[in-house]
């Protein structure tokens, strides 16, 4: 009778976890942005830009995609683009750029594991001013125009390709390591080393840039590649990287060096650091000085000093 109770709970569960498993594959859906970035783009002041941009359905359901253009801002340390709920003028912000996208077709229907090729256009303003400009391309689930079965709870997530597009002109390229931070005294590694480049540029930076660790003998110990991100203008971009070693010992010296910009502008910044393992000198030393105590304490006791010399002889010896 137990027997039977287990096999019929089992076959339960087995038939409940297919079939959770096929609804929640039934009900998420998936885009890819092929790329998830357009870059280096560049025009001039009334030029006509076109690319051809792609979006793949890696879900399992038939979706109605109508393209959405969006200007963004970036405001935080890791990179992250914030898009603007409405359109706004390059007088609201220079770097703005979706009044002069259109993207075509406006509205498709995206089958399972398809992919669809849509072209990118871009009209640049006679008047744009020179410097880098910014948009995504939003593709959205439409939730109103879907078709298939749309039974049940669905995710329908966006995905965005972002474009960077450079109206030549006067630019101004110019950024600068703004902190490089290091504690000055640690008792044992990993030494970790926070950055920050800033971009005073008119247009988005990527600088290459690495650090090398130098010894109180100015030999070099260790290597460290900092991350190749873009940096928009008026931003700042935080590294971190870490020396993974526990054991050192003396001063050492963390050199950041790199180049970003068309011609190669150099980005520099020096600290300097101590790694002291106190505590394990300090205890190496009161084992030393506990043997030395300990050795001429035994010393002493077997060799006692006041016993008198049994070789004098008499002073009236005959």
């Amino acid at each position: 009778m137990k027997k039977n109770k287990l096999i019929i709970f089992l076959t339960f569960s087995f038939a409940f976890l297919i079939f959770a498993r096929r609804a929640v594959a039934q009900s998420v859906t998936k885009l890819i942005a092929l790329p998830p970035r357009v870059e280096n783009l560049s025009a001039q002041p009334g030029d006509v830009v076109t690319r051809e941009i792609k979006i793949q359905n890696a879900g399992s359901q038939e979706m109605v995609i109508r393209p959405e253009v969006k200007d963004f801002v970036v405001q935080n340390k890791q990179g992250r683009p914030i898009f603007l709920d409405k359109e706004v003028t390059e007088h609201e912000n220079r770097w703005a750029m979706s009044r002069w996208i259109n993207v075509s077709p406006g509205q498709f229907i995206l089958q399972p594991g398809e992919t669809k090729s849509l072209d990118l256009i871009i009209v640049v303003p006679e008047d744009a001013v020179a410097g880098g400009h910014y948009a995504g391309v939003i593709y959205r689930p439409d939730t109103e125009a879907t078709v298939g079965d749309t039974s049940g709870a669905q995710i329908n997530p966006s995905v965005a390709a972002l474009v960077y597009l450079t109206v030549e002109g006067d630019i101004t390229e110019d950024a600068r390591v703004t902190r490089f931070d290091i504690p000055k005294f640690m008792e044992f590694g990993p030494v970790n080393i926070e950055t920050e480049i800033t971009n005073f540029s008119d247009i988005h930076v990527k600088p290459k840039a690495s650090i090398n660790i130098y010894n109180q003998f100015n030999q070099l110990k260790k290597n460290l590649k900092v991350d190749e991100q873009n940096i928009f203008p008026s931003q700042a971009r935080a590294y971190t990287n870490s020396w993974d070693k526990k054991w050192l010992l003396g001063r050492f010296k963390a050199e950041l060096t790199g180049s970003y910009g068309t011609q190669g502008q150099a980005l520099q910044a020096v600290a300097y650091f101590w790694i002291v393992p106190w505590k394990v000198i300090l205890a190496a030393l009161l084992t030393v000085i506990l043997i030395i105590l300990t050795v001429t304490y035994l010393k002493k006791k077997k060799d006692p000093e006041g016993i008198p010399d049994t070789d004098l002889k008499p002073e009236n010896q005959a």
